[in-house]
């Protein structure tokens, strides 16, 4: 019989133990063999996740955000293990990107009923250490955006709450110098802020650049915005949106490249997130893993 674990992260949105039972359920009636644990702390959550691998488990279903999604994810790059999510966080990009339903019972239905797909995720190396994002990585404007919403807020709002605090500190968008290696490439730029995606969609189905993000070309885009103040902020982000072709943008606000590996360097050194999750300061080092895990998507 086919085995299964549960991680509940009960901090996030969706982590009540009636979704649990409804995603339990589901599984149970397909003929897997379900357990079920609660975690918070990334310890924790890679530690069960971990376990199961080495258990004989074929499925790790992570209920919560982004970050507890990267964080049971992280002990099944390369190996046959998959991954499951039930949404539960706030922003839910990884979640959303794929097509998985917000609503619990929806997920729980994927998860029955759905079919493995190759995800490339990238690794990154900030301060000696090193971890994996699904999403992206975002230096400067963007991890103080992350940085200062307030759990309550994201609670209460969802993504409205990272929409507000980026008008609030959009005042205070500047750029500070850059040094930027993409696959060896050294470029030396005035940046505000720097993204290194795997996905692409802000909104997912409703808002993406118009030059797609692919989370299966085992490529990296590398997005590079320069840009002061709140009404070039939002012309960079347009172009982003709107621009088709990598290289220069003719506005002189926006780079875009693809890449297997980038290195970043700001002066004075920029906060990263993960995810949606801080995680230091530049300089880092990323590269992509191709294929990296198997992830249950709608049939």
């Amino acid at each position: 019989m086919a085995r299964a674990l549960i991680i509940n992260n009960p901090y996030s949105r969706g982590g009540r133990a009636s979704t649990i039972k409804l995603v339990a359920a589901a599984l149970t009636e397909r003929g897997w063999a379900v357990d079920a644990v609660e975690a918070h702390e990334p310890a924790e959550i890679e530690g069960h996740s971990a376990a199961a691998v080495a258990g004989g488990a074929e499925l790790v279903v992570a209920v919560g955000g982004d970050g507890t999604v990267i964080q049971a994810a992280t002990p099944l790059v390369g190996t046959g293990v998959a991954l499951g999510i039930v949404p539960g966080g706030t922003g839910n990009l990884l979640a959303g990107n794929l097509r998985i339903p917000r609503r619990a019972a929806s997920a729980a239905r994927v998860l029955a009923t759905g079919h493995a797909r190759r995800i490339d995720l990238g690794a990154v190396e900030i301060a000696g250490e090193s971890r994996y994002f699904a999403v992206a990585c975002g230096t400067g404007f963007d991890a103080r955006v992350m940085a200062a919403t307030h759990p309550a807020g994201k609670r209460r709002w969802g993504k409205i709450a990272y929409f507000g605090t980026a008008v609030a500190l959009g005042t205070r968008l500047r750029n500070v110098p850059h040094v930027i290696e993409i696959d060896g490439r050294r470029l030396e730029v005035e940046a505000a802020e720097v993204i290194v995606a795997n996905f692409g969609e802000l909104v997912p189905g409703l808002l993406g650049p118009r030059l797609p993000i692919l989370a299966d070309d085992g490529l990296f885009d590398v997005v590079v915005l320069t840009v002061e103040g709140p009404l070039q902020g939002l012309l960079g982000v347009w172009e982003t949106l709107t621009h088709a072709e990598r290289g220069a943008h003719p506005g002189g606000r926006l780079f875009r490249a693809q890449a297997r590996s980038v290195r970043i360097e700001a002066t004075p050194p920029q906060p990263v997130d993960l995810d949606g999750d801080i995680h230091g300061a530049t300089p880092l080092s990323a590269v992509v893993v191709p294929g990296a895990i198997s992830v249950i998507v709608p049939g």
